[in-house]
């Protein structure tokens, strides 16, 4: 039987029987994985990864169902849905070198050969602490590439680029080709000095350093952050995803699916993208490295997806919770509840979300998420994730003292080796470490994030980015003097040395200090959100997780209703506090507000 999310704007109804139809799709490696993973968690089907260009041949000759494309298809019976944006990032392979900021102006002079030295002086002008080695820039590409249009385009953005916008690569510049996605990728991963393009998680998946773009609006990330503040005043026009924005990653291809309205498989296709669809609407594709597209052109796509012959009776929906994360690092408190996550038999629709919409979903949050000031939302305080900064001392030690002041400093690069004087002074152990101070962080940066808002600073960009909190910690324990913030369970298991902040030469008093502010939680009537207490000696470095759940679904008597109380209930009282308690670096705090669901 189909999931479909309790009260949802659009509804959809598909008959049980399509969850027996295999689709066939093919298309762009931009999806591979995602595809895959859409077919394995509830789709029946395949997806081949042979590239936009070669799949549109089967769509056209009625070989495949469904065909993920990367540009939009006007033709009659054909409908095209916009589904998400893949950040396209810019890979490079430099020994000792993990991270470099790049700007449009250099990747033009790049490109066209002007700058084919790693050693140029427009490198070094916006890398200044970075030793570039006196080495060839191998530019490599891909023929079977699907980013190679959304790259000549941003290109083309710069009076510079001589080649305009266009299809395909134009002839006559430098580079190696080679005949597939993953030679390439290969190759990139291999090659001292090579330099192409390709997509994020590509580059990821495959362990190669990409570049940071410096706009005009500062650095620019492919993460989750930059990529959700450039798709959010995306529009529809009959279909086609207008790409207008000026602000957040500048690098952005669409990835639309097609299908035929005549075939076969026509509800259980449209089932499926229906699901891809709701799962655009928060992070469902945030574990890819993608990120669904704005409100505007998802709600386009919910009203294309309706065909009358695919209606059927509200009966066949089923009761249940969705719930969605903020991010990965809350799957650990959602697993602490006991909650079944499977999203095929179970009652609980679970996806990843972060944007606010009006399906009745209860989102699990941190302090800064956006239904925090919507006072259509009730928010339910659950528990404080302490976070450790840790570090690589090469020393068999727990902890270390450092004053808070020079952990400013560290994070906003005053100081930048760990031979600094203002840190030798007050530790014995710093003085034992003669390399430079490595700021790392996980590609969501929900953690570094959370530490520099507590301790008022602006937004920066770490040396070293990797896709997941374990990452991180493996790179910590590789790479003496690197130093990040993540969650006290995971460095308690870890076994990395620990930081501990003083205030003014004493030691933050965790456990007092949290208790103080937990007790000054306040449940604001009007808005009916939570405000926290505030006080100078609460250890700084924590994030607090709410339950966010829209007002209107709270209703027991409907099927909905239950389903968020149980959820809700289950988590706030007596015996869900006790689990989190259970969890290092989780403070529960539900009860100190009386909140009743």
């Amino acid at each position: 039987m189909k999931h479909v999310p309790c009260c949802f704007v659009v509804l959809m109804f598909v008959a049980s029987s399509n969850a027996q139809v295999s689709i066939k799709a093919a298309g762009s490696s931009w999806v591979c994985s995602l595809m895959n993973d859409m077919f394995t968690s509830g789709g029946t089907g395949e997806y081949s990864c042979n590239g936009a260009q070669a799949a549109e041949s089967q769509f056209d000759s009625n070989t495949i169902d469904m065909w993920a494309s990367v540009s939009h298809k006007k033709q009659e019976g054909v409908t095209t849905i916009g589904l998400l944006g893949v950040p396209l990032a810019f890979g490079f392979n430099m020994q000792g070198i993990s991270a470099i900021v790049l700007d449009l102006n250099v990747l033009v002079k790049i490109f066209l050969g002007d700058i084919s030295n790693w050693k140029h002086p427009d490198l070094a002008a916006l890398n200044p602490s970075q030793a570039f080695p006196n080495s060839t820039i191998n530019l490599v590409f891909s023929n079977t590439s699907d980013s190679l249009n959304d790259i000549r385009k941003y290109l083309a953005s710069s009076p510079a680029w001589p080649h305009g916008a266009g299809s395909g690569w134009p002839a006559g510049l430098p580079g190696t080709w080679y005949t597939t996605e993953q030679q390439f990728l290969d190759s990139l991963s291999n090659t001292a000095g090579s330099f192409g393009f390709s997509a994020f998680n590509d580059l990821l998946v495959n362990k190669i350093s990409f570049a940071v773009l410096n706009t005009e609006d500062g650095t620019a990330l492919p993460g989750w952050e930059d990529l959700k503040e450039a798709v959010e005043h995306y529009e529809s026009e009959d279909g086609v995803v207008i790409q207008e924005n000026d602000h957040g990653y500048p690098i952005i291809g669409i990835t639309y699916l097609l299908y035929r309205t005549d075939n076969p498989k026509l509800c259980a296709i449209t089932d499926f993208i229906y699901k891809a669809l709701i799962s655009g609407k928060g992070t469902g594709f945030a574990r890819h490295y993608m990120t669904g597209l704005s409100d505007n052109v998802l709600n386009m796509g919910f009203a294309m997806l309706h065909h009358p012959s695919c209606v059927g009776s509200a009966s066949s929906l089923t009761s249940e919770v969705n719930l969605r994360l903020m991010d990965n690092n809350l799957m650990e408190i959602v697993n602490s509840l006991g909650v079944q996550m499977n999203d095929k038999d179970e009652s609980l629709f679970l996806t990843h979300g972060v944007n606010p919409t009006n399906d009745g979903t209860i989102y699990l949050g941190y302090k800064d998420s956006p239904w925090n000031s919507m006072s259509t939302y009730l928010s339910i305080p659950l528990a404080i994730q302490t976070l450790d900064l840790v570090v690589n001392f090469q020393l068999d030690v727990v902890s270390m003292e450092l004053e808070i002041n020079h952990v400013r400093a560290i994070l906003t690069k005053n100081i930048t080796t760990w031979l600094d004087p203002r840190l030798s002074e007050k530790s014995t152990y710093v003085k034992k470490l003669n390399v430079p101070v490595v700021l790392v962080a996980d590609a969501s940066l929900t953690n570094l994030n959370a530490a520099l808002r507590e301790l008022s600073l602006s937004k920066i960009t770490p040396d070293v980015i990797l896709p997941s909190n374990t990452d991180v910690v493996a790179y910590i324990k590789s790479t003496p003097g690197a130093v990040a913030f993540i969650p006290t369970s995971v460095s308690s298991a870890a076994g990395l040395t620990r930081v501990n902040p003083l205030n003014e030469g004493e030691l933050y008093d965790t456990a007092a200090a949290m208790e103080h502010s937990l007790e000054e939680l306040q449940f604001d009537e009007e808005y009916r959100r939570v405000v926290p207490g505030e006080h100078d000696d609460v250890y700084p470095f924590y994030d607090m997780i709410f339950f966010y759940v829209k007002l209107d679904v709270l209703d027991p008597t409907n099927a909905c209703g239950r389903g968020h109380v149980a959820l809700l209930e289950g988590s706030i009282n007596e015996e869900g506090q006790e689990l989190l308690n259970h969890h290092f670096g989780l403070v529960s705090v539900a009860t100190y507000v009386p909140v009743k669901t």
